[in-house]
């Protein structure tokens, strides 16, 4: 696992409540493809609200027109994966 080089705060509004957080994003390289999703330890909340899962080749994600969270993850993922530093301005979701 790499070091946290990308920063962000982000504010998002979940359940009527309004949620402000710091976050990182560390890069992890695996030598094949990813491993399944255990779904087992998912609080109640997150089975309603997340369904669906999946792992997304690299040039998937670049030249999707889908909505990401990060919303900049297709356009900062190229300077990600060359672990330079993102200090990503505030991003307000919902």
């Amino acid at each position: 696992m790499g070091a946290p080089t990308w920063r962000r705060r982000a504010s998002f509004r979940h359940r009527n409540t309004r949620h402000v957080q710091n976050e990182v994003v560390v890069l992890v390289r695996l030598p094949g493809p990813g491993p399944g999703i255990d779904e087992s330890e998912r609080l109640d909340y997150e089975k309603e609200d997340y369904f669906d899962f999946k792992w997304w080749p690299i040039a998937d994600v670049v030249t999707s027109d889908g909505r990401f969270y990060p919303r900049n993850l297709p356009s900062l993922l190229d300077a990600f994966l060359a672990e330079e530093e993102i200090d990503e301005p505030f991003e307000l979701w919902s």
